[in-house]
């Protein structure tokens, strides 16, 4: 998040909504050793304490500023502190990310300047950027890559590297590493990419990942699933699982519309007839339109949408080919 002036800004439900998970320590765990550590299990959760979020500093008018992180974790062993962790969220590409991710790393080291540690031994500051965009990042990923810097100087350029993943386009093995509720949102990305099926993994924190794929998504239907019986009463369950229910979701919008279609064309011809034949057909039809729409949404292939047709709604192959070329 950028820099703000005076005081520390609020933090609204959109921000918690992205934080939540990654606040979790099983998760944050998870993040670091898949990504940082190639899947070796260095960071214990119980090793991981919540870090400040937030610094302040004067800038060149000699104003007070605000930077506000995302998650912060310090990670302590048994007798010393091993390091400050951070973990910052990008949807956009933001040209400046090196130097705002720079200057998150350099106040860290200037909190344990003003701690005074005893020993005077400081501890190192590691920040992971974690791009969610569909498009491949195509800014800058470290400091000289920013600058115009002569031969000569070059050198002596201390270049900063931004440790950027860009979660759609992580390999299976990183992918495969992790083991929290973050491999969910990692395959949630893939599948959209290729349309790879998920895992049958069970969510420990699902209401926070549906808060946080609701946020990166745009897409509200994840927010409308929290407040149904089944997600209440469920207890645990898988993506597969969620993926059912939002095709069922799509479906009760369509027999809906399609209500509302019969009962007007039912009205228009005046014949009971019509009303029924119109109700009927309009259910029908409301009903695979929506299973459609939803299929698509998720990037399920022409054939799997055909196969889903045909075992759901009892259709023939020919049928459900017409209706996915029609929709």
């Amino acid at each position: 998040m950028r820099a703000s002036a005076g005081r520390e800004p609020y933090m609204g439900q959109k921000d918690i909504d992205e934080k939540q998970l990654q606040a979790h320590n099983d998760v944050f765990a998870d993040i670091v050793n898949s990504l940082l550590f190639s899947g070796r299990p260095l960071v214990k959760e119980d090793q991981l304490i919540d870090g400040p979020t937030g610094s302040g500093y004067k800038d060149d008018t000699d104003k007070m500023r605000w930077q506000d992180r995302d998650v912060t974790k310090f990670w302590r062993g048994e007798s010393i502190q091993i390091a400050f962790l951070g973990i910052e969220n990008q949807t956009e590409v933001d040209p400046d990310m090196v130097i705002r991710t720079m200057s998150y790393d350099a106040a860290s080291y200037q909190m344990q300047v003003r701690e005074k540690i005893p020993n005077g031994k400081k501890y190192p500051v590691v920040t992971l950027v974690l791009y969610f965009g569909m498009k491949r990042w195509n800014g800058p990923k470290k400091l000289s890559e920013m600058l115009t810097v002569s031969e000569e100087l070059q050198p002596y350029l201390n270049d900063y590297q931004m440790h950027l993943f860009e979660v759609a386009f992580l390999t299976d093995e990183q992918i495969e590493g992790f083991h929290s509720d973050f491999r969910v949102v990692a395959e949630y990305f893939r599948s959209v990419q290729d349309g790879r099926a998920f895992s049958a993994q069970k969510l420990k924190h699902a209401e926070d990942v549906m808060r946080l794929l609701a946020e990166l998504t745009k897409d509200n239907r994840y927010l409308e699933i929290l407040a149904e019986d089944w997600f209440r009463q469920k207890g645990e369950f898988s993506m597969c699982e969620l993926l059912d229910r939002y095709i069922k979701q799509g479906e009760e919008i369509g027999r809906a519309e399609g209500r509302e279609e019969g009962r007007a064309e039912g009205r228009e011809e005046g014949r009971a007839q019509g009303r029924a034949e119109g109700r009927a057909e309009g259910r029908a039809e409301g009903a695979v339109s929506g299973a459609i729409i939803m299929l698509r949404e998720l990037n399920y292939t022409e054939d799997e949408i055909i196969e889903k047709l045909v075992s759901t709604f009892n259709l023939s192959q020919d049928d459900a080919k017409m209706r996915v070329k029609a929709g």
